[in-house]
C-alpha cells in the first residue's frame, strides 16, 4: 500500500508541475505580446519580478526591456 501511496504522490506532483509550467508559459507568451505587464504577470505567478525575468529566460522567452 505505501508504494501505491508513493506512485500516486509523485503523479500529483507531476501534475502540479505541467500545470504550474503551463501558467508560466501563458504568462510569458502574454507579456512578450505586450498584451500583459511583466508585473503583473510576477504577481500572478507568486514571484519577484526578477525571479519571473529569470524564469521566463531560462525558458527561451524574450524578457520585455523596461523603460
Amino acid at each position: 500500500m505505501q508504494l501505491n501511496y508513493e506512485f500516486d504522490r509523485q503523479l500529483e506532483l507531476e501534475r502540479a508541475d505541467a500545470i504550474e509550467e503551463g501558467e508560466n508559459k501563458m504568462l510569458f507568451t502574454l507579456v512578450t505580446k505586450g498584451k500583459l505587464d511583466i508585473d503583473t504577470a510576477a504577481e500572478e505567478a507568486g514571484v519577484s519580478v526578477s525571479e519571473f525575468e529569470k524564469l521566463m529566460s531560462e525558458a527561451g522567452y524574450k524578457v520585455p526591456e523596461t523603460v
